[in-house]
């Protein structure tokens, strides 16, 4: 198998296979936790660890005088030294070449300017829905990037400093430090050998009763597995369970580490397919429960015939062939009443977005098109948009939205700046704009905008729309 340089998502009709169901539900319930290794950001076009070794091998030479590789006694044959060891002799020689040795490997490759992948979106996604706390072995700033990419702002710990100070609040831990801080780094023996304070207090807490996932770590450099060390030893074996994806059989590094584990509890992929496959059975869980609430309502006469459920079906069908993280990141952009780091898309609110977006479409024409930021989504002739506000204003929900999806339109996300946009909302303070009964919308907004174009904007309660029981008209 060989790894994909730039991996595509498969679509939503391609079910992932069983397995998944119980890992998705897991991480629905945020009763997992990831820990990335460099096969994470191969796809971005940075090095694994003995790639790293390669990079820097002339300059440890030429600016240090150390060698990066050594003869194998026995076999006579040259072979790279471990970063650590490299890093070892640098400190021996004195307290400036442990600085000079993290300078030559912060631009032997682009640490900083590397562009995140799929798996660094997909993480990124996990983050701002509060499902995943998430450690990296990895110094690369693509994850935070993924996370603006996407539209928030991670909070992340670099330091052992910052762990031990705010480690409950953040969900993104670096425990070997970030390129844009250098002095972060740590390559060292003594650096890394003694088990950090927040390893013991905060990590067992952390991951205790949970599956922890290792990803892009089929190789784990001996600095890495120090580290690694240090937390497992944190967490009895019996209190969480461990599942490592890597491409063909664990490593010999990952095998000592897990043991049996190792064996039992692999699964064959890359980082990037185990993150899509995860992905798809998030959104089967959310459609299953969409379509649960949509035949309860049916059978209780809540609503008033099966358009409900046509509208489901509908939504599956226009869905088909578009990807999970771009539905995904969709929705949640569309819930900029909730706070990165808590469920929305996932969460019971999310359903109910999806429910009346179902109830309203029923059988009219659904389409939708584009990926990731550029997503789009019609109905009938208008552009639909989600949006969810618990506990604010309908006139903050109004503004907040408006900016939002005319941000979009200068963006050039929608073809047609002419068609008007229908927002569905869910859990403001208020009525929205309206000049007919509860449920039905107009074409109403405020009129001074400084972007162009601007969008025409509709409004419909999502809340008023299930009340309702019947599909609102769109005339």
């Amino acid at each position: 198998m060989s790894p994909p340089s730039s991996y595509s998502p498969r679509p939503l009709s391609d079910r992932p296979d069983a397995h998944f169901v119980a890992r998705a539900e897991a991480v629905r319930k945020q009763q997992a936790a990831l820990y990335i290794g460099a096969g994470v950001s191969g796809d971005s076009g940075l090095p694994l660890s003995d790639g790293l070794v390669d990079l820097i091998g002339h300059a440890v030479f030429s600016e240090l005088g150390l060698s990066a590789t050594t003869i194998e006694s026995g076999t006579g044959l040259e072979r790279n030294k471990s970063l650590e060891a490299i890093a070892d002799e640098a400190e021996a020689l004195g307290s400036g070449a442990v600085p000079a040795l993290r300078s030559i490997v912060l631009t032997s490759a682009p640490f900083q300017l590397a562009r995140p992948n799929y798996s660094h979106l997909a993480i990124a996604f996990l983050l701002w829905e509060g499902l995943v706390s998430v450690f990296s072995a990895n110094w690369d700033e693509c994850v935070e990037k993924a996370a603006t990419t996407v539209g928030f702002a991670l909070q992340t710990t670099v330091t052992d400093a910052d762990r031990a100070h705010r480690f409950r609040e953040a969900l993104f831990h670096k425990v070997h430090g970030c390129a844009s801080v250098a002095s972060s780094l740590l390559l060292t023996t003594s650096q890394i050998s003694s088990a950090p304070a927040w390893a013991a207090s905060e990590v067992q807490s952390a991951l205790s009763g949970k599956t922890v996932i290792f990803l892009g770590l089929g190789t784990v450099g001996q600095y890495v597995q120090t580290r690694l060390r240090h937390v497992l030893s944190s967490v009895p074996p019996s209190s969480a369970n461990y599942l490592l994806v890597s491409p063909g059989n664990p490593s010999a590094a990952f095998a000592s580490l897990l043991a049996d584990g190792a064996n039992h509890n692999h699964h064959d992929a890359y980082a990037s397919r185990f993150l899509d496959d995860l992905l798809r059975a998030l959104w089967s869980r959310v459609l299953s429960a969409v379509t649960g609430r949509a035949e309860t309502m049916v059978r209780s006469a809540t609503w008033a015939n099966d358009g409900i459920l046509r509208g489901v079906e509908n939504l599956k069908t226009a869905l088909r062939a578009s990807d999970a993280l771009s539905v995904l990141v969709w929705m949640r952009r569309a819930c900029g009443g909730v706070l990165p780091g808590r469920p929305a898309a996932m969460h019971v609110d999310g359903e109910t977005l999806l429910l009346g977006l179902a109830a309203t479409a029923n059988s009219r024409s659904l389409s939708v098109r584009g990926s990731l930021g550029a997503f789009t989504m019609e109905l009938e002739g208008r552009y639909v948009e989600l949006a969810l506000w618990p506990g604010k204003s309908a006139h903050m929900l109004v503004d907040q939205e408006v900016a939002r999806i005319d941000g979009r339109a200068a963006e050039g996300h929608y073809d047609d700046a002419e068609k008007p946009v229908l927002h569905l909302c869910l859990g403001q303070d208020g009525p929205l704009p309206s000049r007919g009964v509860p449920g039905d919308l107009v074409d109403e907004g405020p009129e001074d905008s400084l972007l162009e174009p601007r969008m025409n904007h509709e409004w419909l309660s999502v809340r008023g729309i299930l009340d309702g029981g019947r599909t609102p008209s769109l005339a």
